[in-house]
This record gives structure tokens, sequence and C-alpha cells, in this order.
């Protein structure tokens, strides 16, 4: 497709839902983004814009600019690109800081934006218990928390016994569901935010194959081949938590306060193991107190007096661990709380599973490479050993990290997404094989000419034969499948 034919729209957001085309004054930009994995934490993918800025239109206290006083930070930005009919998405996200250049040679505004995995980042959420929740309905639940509008998760096969997320960033929430089932997460270039299952690409088709020509730079490779990739020893623990069958009182007071004719008691109570009582314990299934039942007001503290326990009335709001509560004394005297106790069912402590797994060929080669990985989502001794082999297995060879670059070839440098399958060809290099892209890396300047190069990462695709157990293909047993972890 030639040049002529592509169409940048670099587009800022003025009024909510409103933009305006500043393309013409683009000198050049800058993006990059990458899969989030057990391996790679999350990161935000970012923006990088030059504006020409000769007229102070883009100075964001210029009153006389005309896109004043919407220059500044929390905007929306969107970039795409369109190469005949077909329109790209390159970019979409927030407006993170504005950075002038004042200086008569360079008088130009630098605009930063970050997609929507910063605003998990900047997040702090507190979950109610889940119990034996899928983890695709707890991503949910932590975009909501986070306000992330556009977001998408996989099928997933896996159940998560216990999860509470208390006071924690949104990221690290995501970050412990990748790291629990080996998924993949990433925001894509239209800015919805997925979660993908560890069977992503398997049975991909190739988006793409490129013979690579390290001559004039509109093809180049770099390929490095060290022992950092390798993991010859995976450690997984796990000590999960299991909702208890039966109720049980799980929070109680045993002190016994006094209460003035129409005053108000303020109080917390924790919730404890109801065996181990020191121990703090949250709790599901929770009951409102019930008068008389749960709680007793009574003119003497040791509930010989008159009970008094209609007089007063319970406010209680109960969390995942404890519960605030005010009582009121609507008699005429002071009153004893001479009980007070929560039912519900304890979620309990589970015993720690530990599993190791070794590879001695690869340790006598490489040396020791361990990874490690302690997840309280993590109850099945079964999935520890399975998740602890396939580490092991995947990784006893040092992998090739290999970046390819390509230069103005339209649409390839506008199509590719993380996650595509790409396929290569280098002689020099012997590689002739199928790579999947883990990061993408774009340049594109204006200023000079159209130059447009595409920089991607890209690891091994190895199309595992694995049989899935529930999929409605990798589960059908072919008598060339291994069960997959």
């Amino acid at each position: 497709m030639s040049i002529n034919s592509v169409a940048y729209l670099v587009n800022l957001e003025t009024a909510a839902g409103s933009y305006v085309n500043v393309t013409a004054d683009s000198l050049r930009f800058h993006l990059d983004s990458q899969l989030a994995t057990v391996f790679s934490p999350l990161q935000a993918g970012r923006l990088t814009l030059e504006l020409d800025n000769a007229s102070a239109k883009f100075t964001p206290s210029n009153s006389a600019s005309p896109y004043y006083p919407h220059l500044i930070p929390g905007k929306n930005i969107r970039v795409q690109a369109s190469d005949g009919s077909s329109l790209y998405n390159l970019f979409f996200g927030k407006v993170l800081e504005y950075q002038l250049l004042p200086g008569l040679a360079q008088r130009k505004t630098l605009i930063d934006a970050v997609d929507s995995s910063q605003r998990l980042r900047e997040t702090y959420i507190t979950t109610s218990l889940f119990l034996n929740t899928n983890p695709g309905s707890i991503f949910t639940a932590i975009m909501s928390l986070s306000n992330v509008a556009s977001f998408s998760a996989d099928t997933f096969f896996d159940v998560i016994p216990f999860v509470w997320f208390r006071d924690v960033p949104a990221t690290d929430a995501v970050q412990r569901l990748v790291e629990f089932g080996n998924y993949t997460a990433f925001v894509d270039a239209a800015g919805t935010f997925h979660l993908r299952n560890r069977y992503f690409g398997l049975d991909a088709v190739a988006a793409a194959s490129y013979a690579v020509v390290n001559t004039d730079g509109y093809l180049s490779m770099t390929y490095t081949l060290n022992a950092d990739s390798v993991v010859n020893r995976a450690k997984i623990s796990g000590q999960a938590r299991r909702a208890d069958t039966s109720q049980q009182t799980v929070a109680w007071m045993s002190d016994k306060p006094s209460i003035v004719s129409s005053g108000h008691l303020g109080f917390w109570v924790a919730y404890v193991d109801p065996v181990e009582n020191s121990v703090g314990t949250p709790a599901t299934s929770l009951q409102v107190p019930v008068a008389s039942s749960d709680w007793q007001l009574n003119t003497s503290s040791d509930g010989t007096g008159t009970d008094r326990t209609s007089s007063g009335s319970l406010n209680i709001t109960m969390f995942g661990e404890a519960a605030v509560c005010s009582l009121y004394n609507g008699a005429a005297e002071t009153v004893y709380l001479t009980k007070f106790q929560i039912r519900g069912f304890s979620v309990r402590q589970q015993p720690l599973i530990s599993v190791q797994h070794d590879g001695s060929s690869s340790q006598a080669l490489y040396g020791k490479h361990e990874f490690t990985l302690e997840s309280d989502f993590i109850v099945q001794q079964n999935y520890a050993k399975d998740y602890a082999k396939y580490m092991v297995d995947d990784r006893s060879n040092p992998a090739p990290d290999i970046s390819v670059a390509i230069s103005n070839q339209f649409p390839d440098v506008l199509a590719r997404s993380l996650g595509d399958l790409v396929s290569l060809v280098e002689s020099h290099t012997a590689v002739n094989s199928q790579w999947s892209v883990v990061s993408v890396v774009h340049d594109v300047s204006f200023d000079a000419g159209l130059q447009h190069v595409m920089t991607l990462g890209v690891k091994f695709y190895s199309n595992k034969p694995w049989l899935v157990l529930d999929d409605p293909v990798r589960g059908v047993l072919d008598g060339n499948r291994e069960l997959a972890f």
C-alpha cells in the first residue's frame, strides 16, 4: 500500500466525548505496550506526542488558545490511522502531563499519556469475599471498582476457592490473578482491558509472515540468547482459605460496657477463628444480630436485673473481617450490654501446600534457575504440582529474545497487536518459525516525511499438544494430546 494512502488521526478530548484533530500540528509520537505475564508485571501502555507550539495554542495557560481550558491532564487522547478503507486503532488513554519547551528554536509541547491500566495503579480497592469463584468474575469486580469501562475476560476453567482484596492497588489484584493461573493481561490499542487464559494463542493462525533482510532498514532483527529465561526449579506454594460448612459465632464481646439513658455505644468487633480465638479470620454469610438472641441489654452487668433489650436498637455495618456497631439505649436508666455476638461462616486458613519440581538435566547445563510463586489462591496440591512441572518443562532451555523492526510497511505497521502470531524467516540466525508478539513499539515522525517504524518483541510459539478438559476443541481426546496444566 502506498504511503500516500495512509492518514493519521491524533485526537484530543475537549468537552466530554468531543475531540479536536491535532494531527496537522503533530511532529512525532512514540507508543509502547506489552503483555503482562507471571514473569512481566503489568505496565501501562504509554504515548509520547510532540506538538508544534510556535503559536502557543498548546499552552495550557493560554486563554487565547482555541483549546483553552481543555489542555489539562485526565482528558482522553486517541491515535488512529487509516489505510484505504480500513481504520486502525493505535492508542487510547488519558493525558498524564503537559511539558512545554518555550525556547525560540524549539517551541514545542510534549504530551505524555497512559492507557487504562494506569487507573488501576492509582486505585485502591476493597472487595467483598469471593468463594469458589471464576477468575473472570473476580476480574470484572476489579474493573468495576476501578471504574474501567471497557474490559473483556476469556472463558476460564479454573476456580479460585477464596479471594478477598483489602485496600490494595487494583494493579496488584490483577497481577495476582495473572500469577495464579499463568494468565495474560493487556490493554489493546482501542483501550479495552483484557484478561486472557493460559491457552491464549494456542491453535492461532499466523497474522503475518516476515522474511528478514538486514539491508536498508526496511526490515531488521536483533537476536539474543542467554540463560536468563531458564527455569529449572519451580516452587509453587499456597495457603488458601475455605468457608466452614456450618454457621458459628465469629465475633463477640467479653466486656459488658454500660450505656447511659438515651445514649449510644459505638464499637468495632473483629471476626476470629472459632477454634483459635486469637487468630483473625474473615467470614461470609453473616447474619445481622437479632435482639435477645444475639444481643441483650440489662440493668445489671451480671444479667440478673431487668431486661431492657426491647428499649434498644442496633445499627451495624459488616465487612469482610470486622463489623462496626452502634447501640442505642432508649430506656430511662443506664443499661449494660450483657451479650453481643455475630454469627456467620468462618473462612478459615488451610494448611500450607508446597510443591517443588526440578529439571536435573537443565540444572547440569545452566546451573539452578529458580522460579518461586506464593499464592493464597492455590489450594489444590495437584494444581501446584502441575503448575511447577509445566514451568520447568516449558523453560528448561534458553529461549531467544527477538525484536523485529519494520519500517513503512503498510498496513502491517498499523495492524499488529499484542498476542498476534507472526512467522519469521531469517537465514543468518536460522530462524524459521512462528512467534507470539509480547510487546509493540511505534515510532512515527511527520516532520521530514512520514517515517513509521514498528518494533515487535516476540517469544517462541510452541503449539503444545495439550488436552484441555472442558474446552470445546482441545478437550477432545484424539490420541495426540497430553493433559494440560
